[in-house]
């Protein structure tokens, strides 16, 4: 297990080598020199020291730095055109970047500010690991619907985050098909010694592939939706999809139409509701006729 020291370096240099692309020993050095992370005041990151660095940071991270000799010496990632479509590598190298800058910052860290997490991710090394194993969890857990908490036994399937809190699916034996569940709901979780056979057939993404959040409602049907928003508004949806879906059909000065095929649960009405009055529905009807009859209802409180 590498120290916290050498982790935070092997975090440095996956960012460094990302962030410049191809980097020069030279120009690595000069960088090294300034980091925080050189706690020894070293007047160098040795080639060797790279090398065997770079062994580490392929084992543990999957990312693979190679040094090239033409037409000059230099480093790179090897790998980065798979860490843009891997999910996992891409958002885990997101988050060494913001350590590496958080690091780099203190002297202004109180000008840093940063949304409250849900404490539910304590909870991710014990899910993670009995997924690994196939181990089943015995769980103590606390919806918003009832009003104590349950200990039952569950199956972890998968992790998923959302607007900043973790959620796992799993199959509980007091229901026939899996469920999700708030990490941040947790009172109590545990690994029991007891293994379970990962269905072949269940697949996360395709879980949630017609979905939008969390809210996973089979009762509602995946169909085409359009909705128009002002130009302004357009800018934001464009640059953050909110679905993979999601094909921008049409486009102005003034608006822009963009089409989804999903299935338009809570979680997707509420996130199209948050844009008021720049956003209309225009297909399915029974949706639109929905968005007209919030807004009248609106009116009528202010009446």
């Amino acid at each position: 297990m590498a120290s916290a020291s050498l982790f935070r370096r092997y975090v440095w240099l996956i960012n460094t080598v990302y962030s410049e692309g191809k980097i020069t020993p030279a120009r690595l050095n000069e960088l090294w020199e300034k980091s925080p992370c050189n706690e020894y005041h070293e007047p160098e990151y040795a080639r060797k020291q790279v090398l065997r660095h770079r062994d580490a940071i392929a084992q543990i991270f999957g990312i693979f730095i190679e040094m090239s000799r033409t037409p000059y010496i230099y480093y790179y990632i090897a790998n980065a055109d798979d860490i843009k479509s891997n999910l996992i590598q891409k958002w885990a190298l997101n988050a060494f970047a913001v350590q590496a800058m958080l690091m780099e910052s203190q002297a202004i860290k109180s000008r840093l500010l940063f949304e409250d997490i849900p404490s539910g991710h304590r909870y991710l090394t014990i899910i993670i690991q009995a997924m690994r194993n196939n181990n089943v969890l015995q769980m103590t857990y606390k919806s918003f619907v009832k009003e104590s908490a349950h200990t039952f036994r569950i199956n972890p399937y998968c992790l998923k985050v959302f607007r900043l809190r973790w959620y796992m699916v799993g199959k509980s034996e007091d229901y026939d098909a899996p469920r999700i569940y708030s990490l941040d709901r947790i009172h109590e979780l545990a690994i029991l010694d007891e293994t379970f056979a990962y269905p072949s057939d269940f697949d996360g993404l395709e879980y949630f592939n017609n979905y939008f959040g969390t809210v996973r409602n089979t009762d509602v049907v995946p169909e085409d939706v359009e909705i128009e928003v002002d130009a302004h508004t357009a800018n934001y949806i464009r640059t953050l999809p909110l679905h993979h879906s999601q094909k921008e059909v049409e486009q102005t000065q003034e608006r822009s139409v963009f089409a989804y095929h999903i299935a338009p649960t809570f979680d997707f009405i509420q996130e199209l509701r948050t844009q008021g009055p720049s956003l209309k529905v225009l297909k399915p009807q029974w949706l639109a006729e929905r968005f007209k009859q919030d807004a009248l209802d609106t009116l009528h409180l202010y009446e």
